[in-house]
């Protein structure tokens, strides 16, 4: 009984030049290329620090004008069982 040759027998080659090297190459290049942008931009796009900004403006607000958000903020932590009761109007 004959056996048949191989129809494509094994050559070795290259490996540039085959296209499943490149495939799986792509993909963690791709990701160093894109964690380079990313430090790039993070580095020359960077926000200004929100601590001076914030004292900055503070000192210029009203205060008056934070009483009701405050009073709501404190309200709503209060417990239960110490809210006090509204008032009835008088009669």
């Amino acid at each position: 009984m004959q056996t048949q040759p191989d129809a494509h027998p094994e050559q070795p080659g290259d490996w540039k030049r085959n296209g499943y090297v490149w495939l799986v190459l792509a993909g963690p290049l791709l990701v160093i290329i894109a964690a380079f942008v990313t430090a790039y931009i993070a580095w020359h796009g960077a926000d200004p620090v929100v601590a001076e900004k914030y004292q900055e403006m503070r000192n210029k607000a009203d205060v008056g004008a934070m009483l009701p958000a405050q009073r709501a903020r404190n309200h709503a932590a209060t417990p239960a069982d110490q809210i006090p009761m509204p008032r009835q109007p008088a009669q």
